[in-house]
């Protein structure tokens, strides 16, 4: 994870860093919630974060990352664009921006030299979901697969998946 929260931050131009974005994508279900809740318990002592989410399950998300997030931003599913993605970089104070979407995020032309992309895949969606997203996967810096305890009870080709990328 920390080659992830590493990369340099670029200042907007009026001498404020812009925050580290990492923009979670994957299907409904696969986790990422889970992922953002995890990294802001986790990350919460060392300073605030703040957090967009642009997905169908919005309300359940605010429930759970409430206490652990310093800002919640909530933005439905189809209204994430880049003007209102740039309006809330340029009005975070916080080092670091997670953003939850369904559909992989076109990052603010301003934010690209400091983001990291994730796409989340889940073992219960099967390992074929991988190559539905082959240019989402061919960008990410990281591609996640979670509920592998779930392996031995479902079908699931771990070097199908793995070959994809």
């Amino acid at each position: 994870m920390n080659a992830i929260l590493q990369p340099s931050r670029t200042s907007n131009g009026q001498g404020r860093l812009l925050p580290l974005i990492v923009a979670l994508s994957g299907n409904s279900g696969c986790g990422k919630t889970s992922l953002v809740r995890a990294a802001g318990a986790r990350l919460h002592d060392v300073g605030d974060i703040s957090a967009v989410v642009a997905t169908p399950a919005a309300a359940q998300a605010k429930e759970r990352l409430s206490s652990f997030i310093g800002k919640l931003h909530f933005v439905s599913d189809d209204a994430l664009d880049n003007a209102s993605l740039q309006q809330i970089v340029r009005t975070t104070g916080e080092p670091l921006l997670l953003v939850e979407t369904v559909e992989p995020l076109k990052l603010p032309t301003e934010a690209r030299e400091s983001h990291r992309r994730v796409i989340v895949f889940s073992t219960a969606a099967g390992n074929d979901k991988v190559f539905e997203y082959p240019d989402a996967v061919a960008a990410a810096d990281l591609v996640v697969l979670t509920k592998n305890d779930l392996l031995a009870h479902v079908p699931f080709d771990v070097a199908t998946f793995t070959a994809a990328r």
